[in-house]
């Protein structure tokens, strides 16, 4: 149905109020079919409103009491559709109260697992040994990192040592063992040095390494 300008129901849009029309079919042109229909000759409209917009109208007559509407049955209208535009609004709130609840819980469990896996992932683990002797030789945590390095401003004292030994050719396995963490702890703090560092890749990651090394501390 699309409303002709001359439709009362067009001031019922514009100005949200409950229309009366008297003499129906002179005055209704787009609702026309409608009228027809139901056998109208005059009606009562109103709007349903949900946040200041209008989403429905409501309309009624009296074809079946074989009386005709008046103001008053305008303003009973407009009064229902007022409390049914109401009760209409607040259940749509509460769904989405609803909703956002269930959104609220799921992120806070998703939170709540993500912090828990962090906490564990900082303690210190013993990994279980290999069966056969390592082949990454055994060296002091401790970096030999120039303190007035580039780097000491870029990484954590734990990442330094974690990219030192990414550049001697340390797989995660051995940086767990060297540094006494769990692999995931090791993949996480290689994970961060490449980001830190810009690189895309291990290699990029050292060569990047080699040359801030050499750089001082800016001033």
């Amino acid at each position: 149905m699309v409303l002709d300008a001359r439709d009362p129901e067009i001031n019922l849009l514009r100005r949200q109020v409950a229309v009366l029309a008297i003499d129906a079919r002179e005055s209704a042109h787009g609702v026309r079919e409608i009228l027809d229909g139901a056998g109208m000759t005059a009606y009562v409209a109103a709007p349903v409103t949900v946040r200041g917009n209008v989403i429905g109208t409501l309309h009624a007559d009296r074809y079946s009491g074989g009386r005709g509407v008046d103001v008053v049955a305008r303003d009973v209208l407009a009064v229902f559709a007022e409390g049914f535009s109401c009760a209409l609004e607040r259940t749509l709130l509460l769904e989405r109260m609803r909703l956002q609840s269930r959104r609220v819980r799921a992120l806070l469990a998703t939170a709540a697992e993500t912090t828990i896996e962090e906490i564990g992932d900082a303690g210190v683990e013993f990994p279980p040994r290999a069966a056969g002797p390592s082949t990454m030789p055994h060296h002091p945590a401790a970096t030999s990192l120039p303190t007035d390095s580039r780097l000491a401003d870029l990484l954590t004292r734990r990442e330094l040592e974690v990219v030192e030994l990414i550049a001697r050719g340390a797989t995660k396995a051995d940086i767990s063992a060297q540094l006494v963490i769990a692999e995931c702890t090791a993949k996480h703090h290689v994970k961060s040095v490449l980001h830190k560092l810009h690189a895309k890749n291990r290699a990029q990651a050292v060569s990047c390494y080699m040359r801030l090394r050499a750089l001082p501390r800016a001033a």
